[in-house]
């Protein structure tokens, strides 16, 4: 605790600043791989192929006259020229 007296002011009031003991930020990843240590037998997400992203792609033959194919890495957009 530390404690301190302002100068002389229109009401003498004492100014007690407490300083407790505060713990350190915790690192949320940090958290979040010890709250995955604990639950070891919790089975992880698998990342089974017919639940993983796909891109859609768009083959040349089915573009349309008058638009363009344009190449994204979430997939394949018609825009027009």
């Amino acid at each position: 605790v530390i404690t301190s007296r302002e100068e002389q002011s229109e009401e003498d009031a004492e100014v007690v600043v407490s300083e407790e003991e505060s713990e350190e930020p915790t690192n949320p990843f940090a958290a979040l791989r010890a709250r995955a240590l604990q639950n070891g037998d919790a089975p992880a997400p698998s990342a089974s192929p017919r639940r993983s992203f796909t891109p859609r792609r768009i083959d040349p033959a089915d573009v349309p006259p008058g638009m363009r194919v344009v190449s994204t890495p979430f997939g394949d957009r018609l825009v027009r020229e």
